[in-house]
């Protein structure tokens, strides 16, 4: 049984108590670590719609998904979720558009010196042990830091990282990107010098959307991770 599947997706990751948060980069000397100045918390179970995108946007995404995104979907896929996205190449996109697809998903900022290349190695390794390279799976960078992250700087991220086709960097509203954090367990908070303090979680979505797997920390054991991708790749429920 999928763990995932017993809740709606609103549901399935509840708001978790404040936590210590790893910088994404290395510890500062003591007495050195910079004050937070914000905290951005997982959005409340309360709603799945955000009014961030405009009517326009909106329009031009719903043009660019594939007849197959507007099937019925199950309350525990995060297809399900009314956000719009801009691509690498700045296009509006959604994420119904990986549909059909098992995905492997991750939130990062491109400014990050530390855990973000480190996600992305462990996001490669994972892609070298499945079949064909991965062929066949949805590789997806979402921005922690929209405001800085435009798609140009996606796309220089996604060239420093020699990250091919199958790879796909977003970017959204602050309200979007708070409610993927939140159903995807990531807890983040802006620190005083821009950067992001923030958990590290590498989660794979069957071809519906739904949550089949998540990978805790960097550099961890990557075999059920691998085994999640290579069940959804083979279409089993």
């Amino acid at each position: 049984m999928n763990p995932f599947r017993a809740l709606p997706v609103l549901a399935a990751f509840p708001v978790l108590a404040a936590l210590a948060l790893p910088a994404c980069k290395p510890a500062p000397p003591p007495g050195a670590e910079p004050e937070a100045k914000a905290t951005a918390s997982a959005p409340s179970a309360a709603g799945s719609s955000s009014a961030s995108h405009t009517a326009a946007q909106h329009a031009a995404m719903q043009h660019a998904l594939p007849p197959s995104a507007d099937a019925a979907l199950t309350d525990a896929s995060l297809y399900g979720l009314d956000a719009a996205w801009t691509d690498q190449n700045g296009r509006p996109t959604a994420l119904r558009v990986f549909r059909g697809h098992p995905v492997l998903i991750a939130m990062v900022f491109t400014s990050c010196g530390y855990a973000c290349p480190m996600t992305v190695q462990d996001m490669k390794v994972i892609a070298q042990k499945l079949p064909d390279g991965g062929r066949g799976v949805r590789f997806v960078l979402v921005t922690l830091d929209p405001e800085r992250d435009t798609p140009a700087a996606l796309r220089a991220f996604a060239r420093t990282h020699t990250l091919g086709a199958e790879w796909t960097l977003l970017r959204g509203g602050d309200d979007d990107v708070r409610m993927l954090a939140g159903l995807l367990g990531v807890r983040y908070r802006e620190q005083a010098d821009g950067d992001f303090a923030h958990s590290n979680f590498l989660t794979v979505l069957d071809a519906e959307g739904e949550v089949v797997r998540r990978q805790e920390g960097l550099g961890a054991d990557p075999a059920e991770t691998v085994a999640a991708l290579e069940q959804a790749l083979a279409g089993q429920p």
